[in-house]
């Protein structure tokens, strides 16, 4: 895309695909931007002001307009997975369930 698009372009494009923007607090920003690529993925981040930066502290990766992580995974796998008592809540359980070797 750099090469193809000046970076006005590039800015009006990446703003296209914000879906949510907002303020929560004075120091806490939340957004919601679909996926460039992945049509049915869109990415969901909380901000927050620490001094003079805004850091990052909180992202999901949500399909279908926002129920659950992404994994591309087939629905059969998906099942058997969700089945297992072992697999710990949360999206910091799923994150790093998905990053064990199948």
């Amino acid at each position: 895309e750099r090469e193809t698009y000046s970076l006005l372009e590039r800015i009006q494009r990446s703003w296209k695909r914000v879906m949510r923007a907002e303020f929560l607090t004075p120091t806490r920003f939340a957004m919601e931007m679909r996926d460039k690529v992945v049509a049915h993925r869109s990415y969901a981040g909380i901000l927050e002001l620490e001094g003079l930066e805004w850091r990052l502290v909180h992202l999901e990766v949500k399909r279908n307009g926002g129920d659950g992580l992404d994994l591309d995974v087939p629905p059969q796998a998906s099942r058997a997975r969700s089945a297992t008592s072992a697999i710990p809540n949360g999206l910091w359980g799923r994150l790093k369930q998905a990053a064990l070797p199948r």
